[in-house]
């Protein structure tokens, strides 16, 4: 990872809980509210693929967020994920925007921080984006 990459990802979040407050994220996680996936169909971007981006954007508790479509998948991407070369967007990163279910008290592992939300793993080796605000160091 880039030193850019490293001081992008540490600086990132700005949302209202312990742990995205945190000036690094913690690799042991907590859930702290339930959540529920809300998309059946995530968007899959491999860096350096093409996408078409829409209009629609969105402020994700301090976090911009654009509205995407590649290869008949569309979703929401974080801004941080997007390379422009030439007016045309570019995937800076392979990201898939597969959300996990979790409950309160669920043990994760952190993978990586993007936009005001964190890859995890679960117990059960399950992966997917959880919302920074739903999440605390564990202890």
């Amino acid at each position: 990872m880039s030193e850019s990459s490293k001081r992008k990802r540490q600086t990132s979040g700005n949302l209202t809980s312990e742990y995205a407050n945190s000036a690094r994220a913690h690799r042991h996680l907590i859930v702290t509210r339930d959540r529920a996936t809300t998309d059946d169909h995530p968007i899959l971007l491999h860096a350096g693929s093409p996408m078409e981006l829409t209009e629609r954007e969105d402020d994700w508790h301090g976090h911009r967020w654009i509205w995407a479509h590649a290869d008949d998948r569309e979703g929401w991407i974080p801004w941080d994920a997007i390379a422009w070369v030439d007016k045309q967007p570019y995937a800076l990163v392979d990201y898939a925007s597969t959300e996990l279910t979790v409950r309160t008290g669920d043990r994760l592992t952190a993978l990586e921080r993007m936009g005001g939300w964190t890859l995890c793993r679960s117990e059960d080796k399950r992966e997917g984006w959880v919302p920074d605000q739903h999440l605390a160091p564990a202890t």
